[in-house]
Formats: structure tokens, sequence, C-alpha cells
């Protein structure tokens, strides 16, 4: 599935049918697309971001990979910055 337009479309469905599963997950806070490198080089992919207190046990609760659609783990920090006064 390299980086094609159809490689995105089939992607983004397989998102939005697991999307919901993913969230119910502890420790997971978000569900978002992105470029990931495999083996086979550059693929779409579904990234799924957890908190930074995240255990091991809680990272490892996500798939490798669903529908044949690899999958990577990041820690998501929020850094919140100043108004504007």
């Amino acid at each position: 599935m390299a980086l094609s337009a159809a490689g995105l479309e089939r992607v983004r469905a397989v998102k939005a049918r697991t999307e919901d599963a993913l969230l119910a997950l502890s420790g997971v806070v978000a569900v978002d697309i992105d470029e990931l490198v495999v083996d086979a080089g550059p693929v779409w992919g579904i990234v799924v971001y957890v908190h930074p207190g995240a255990t091991p046990s809680m990272r490892d609760r996500v798939p490798v990979s669903i529908e044949d659609v690899p999958t990577e783990v990041r820690e998501l920090t929020v850094e919140l910055q100043g108004g504007m006064s």
C-alpha cells in the first residue's frame, strides 16, 4: 500500500471502522492517519496516540496492523500556549 490516493482512501475507511474501538482502549487519546515507514518503504498507516503516562501494557493493546493497515503508537504531549493579550 504505497503512498497513493487509493491507498489513503482505503486507510481512511479502515480508520472509520475501527476508531471507536481504538479510542476505547485504556490510554488512547487520539487516532489519526500518517505516512509510516515499514520494510517495504513509506505507506499510509493508522497512528494511535497515547497519553505520556501510558504503560507498555497499554501500548501493547494496539494491534501491529488492522485489516493489513500498519499501525504505530506515538505519545501525545499537549503543550498549552499563552493567549494573546
